[in-house]
Parts: structure tokens; sequence; C-alpha cells
């Protein structure tokens, strides 16, 4: 963005501004300015380099001396999203194909292009992870556990991003049984029906001796 609203008509006239392009990096091409004649103008996302632009504003009779604003374009490192954590079912002895999503980076320099890099860094080694470098890779998942992938990407001035990570949970939905109560060591169950059983034969017992004593 040109920013020319300092300017101004010592007689508080109106002032009519007019930007031009003047210099900049060989390799920028053409550079075109949008909305030359306002105070405020922009320009098209440009490349890497230093710009130089003119200003003249006019009252109507009388023209400025020429402005000169210079434009300093640095390259910002890319930025890497490898998506968000997924969980997924895998009953065991069964495979799944599962896809990593890393579309949303991005580079802060428009004109950028960006390339991907995708390693496994935890979880079952993963032998073929297609397109790793690419940015929707895939693996065939042949066991539940949790694998985490890291991403980082790089512009073509080879300015890399900083590691995104992402971890993917496969969980076997199985359900499992609990496991039976303990047997005590001379085999005989110690569960509270067993021992009801017991108490009331006791019980029955006494009451048929009782009755013979009679």
């Amino acid at each position: 963005e040109l920013d020319g609203t300092p300017s101004y008509d010592p007689n508080g006239g109106e002032l009519f501004s007019h930007w031009r392009f003047v210099d900049g990096p060989p390799e920028a091409g053409q550079i075109e300015v949008v909305s030359p004649t306002q105070s405020i103008a922009r320009v098209r996302p440009l490349k890497q380099g230093h710009y130089i632009f003119e200003l003249i504003v006019n009252n109507g009779s009388l023209s400025s001396r020429p402005a000169e604003f210079h434009v300093n374009v640095v390259n910002v490192a890319p930025v890497a999203m490898a998506g968000e954590n997924q969980d997924l079912s895998l009953v065991a002895g069964d495979e799944t194909e599962v896809a990593l999503d890393g579309t949303l980076s991005f580079d802060p320099n428009p004109e950028d292009v960006i390339t991907y890099q995708w390693t496994q860094v935890g979880g079952p080694v993963v032998y073929d992870l297609v397109g790793a470098d690419s940015d929707r890779p895939s693996f065939i998942a042949t066991m539940p556990a949790t694998y985490r992938f890291v991403l980082v990407v790089t512009d073509q001035m080879g300015h890399k991003s900083m590691p995104s990570s992402v971890v993917i949970d496969l969980v076997d939905p199985t359900p499992v049984a609990p496991p039976p109560p303990p047997v005590p060591a001379d085999g005989c169950s110690s569960s509270p029906a067993s021992l009801w059983s017991i108490l009331s034969l006791l019980i029955l017992v006494g009451a048929i001796r009782r009755r013979r004593t009679v």
C-alpha cells in the first residue's frame, strides 16, 4: 500500500494524486499500480526486492515535485500446517488407508511456490508413505496404534518452515469381556451367592436335628 495522505496544499486547495512505478528488480516484471490517481494506491503482490515509486500531487494549476517512496519486500519463511489430529477405528487383523492433509500450509509471499516433506516420528514403522513430498500423502495402517508425522514446507528460496506435527490414533473398537472372578487356592468359590447357599444348608441341617431330638 502506497500512502500519500500526508501531502497537502499550503493554500488549502484540493489535491489530485498521480502514482507511478519507477524502478525494481528485473525479475519483478511489469508492476501495476492500482488506483494511481488516489492518495492511497496499491500494488499487486511484489517479489522479493527493492522498489521505487513516485508520487506527484496537483492542485488543479500547479504540480508538486516528485516524491519517491521506497518499498523493500523481504522473503518470509512459509508456514506448515499438518492438519487436525485424527481418531480412527481399526479392528486388529484388518487394514485401512489413512490420509494426511497439509493443504492449509501457505507462504506469506503470494508468488512463492512451496514443496512438502512428510516424516514419520512415532508409531509402528510405515514403510510406504505414498506422496511423502505432496500436500496429501497416505499410507496403509495394519495395526491399531498411535502414529505421529511431521510436515516441513520449503519455498523456492530454500527457506524452511517450522515443523508441524499430527497424531493419528487408530483404536480397535472390538469390545473386551471382563476377566472372570479369582478362584481361591482350595478351588472353592468364595462368591456371596455360594456362601449364602452353604449358610442355608447349615440352617436346614440344624432344624432337622432339633426335630429328631424332640
